[in-house]
């Protein structure tokens, strides 16, 4: 009888114990793509930090851009005749690199949007496995259990037989 209630007891444990394989295939393939997701992730920084180094060097020629029209404007004065066509111009470039800065702008947006989105996936992952640990130890408590009661049941049976 209670033989019978430890086998069944036994099997279940195996049962679980299967469980806990498929689980572990799971955490790896989890492992996997987090892995994954990390290099995206790593690649999503580095392409951050080249817009922004490309923003920075944007604002840079803008303030040039903006510098050089107000010299511009000095060399302008003396000659009235050139003054509209020379400021037109310095404005068109200047609203080139506004609209250039703000697709830059748009583009780090979307990036950092992406980079949110697989840290999430990453923060999950995490979560999981974490679950998966806490099931493993309680998997090890059963089997332990259960061979500490094998070997009560076989140190009776022992004794049993001696007392015959």
């Amino acid at each position: 009888g209670e033989v019978e209630a430890t086998k069944k007891e036994l099997e279940g444990c195996q049962k679980e114990l299967d469980k806990v394989k498929r689980a572990e295939e799971v955490l790896e393939e989890t492992d996997r793509r987090v892995r994954e997701a990390t290099e995206e992730l790593q690649d999503l920084e580095d392409n951050k930090m080249q817009l922004e180094g490309d923003i920075s060097e944007l604002s840079d020629e803008k303030q040039h851009l903006v510098d050089e029209a107000e010299a511009e404007r000095e060399r302008i004065r003396e000659s009235l005749k050139d003054t509209k066509a020379e400021k037109k111009q310095a404005e068109v470039e200047l609203v080139e690199v506004q609209e250039m800065i703000g697709r830059r702008k748009d583009e780090l947006r979307v990036l950092e949007e992406r980079l949110g989105q697989v840290a999430s996936r990453e923060g999950q992952g995490l979560s999981r496995e974490t679950e998966l640990e806490a099931r493993e130890r309680a998997l090890k408590a059963k089997e332990e259990d259960i061979a500490q009661r094998e070997e009560y049941l076989l140190q009776q049976d022992g004794q049993k037989r001696a007392g015959k």
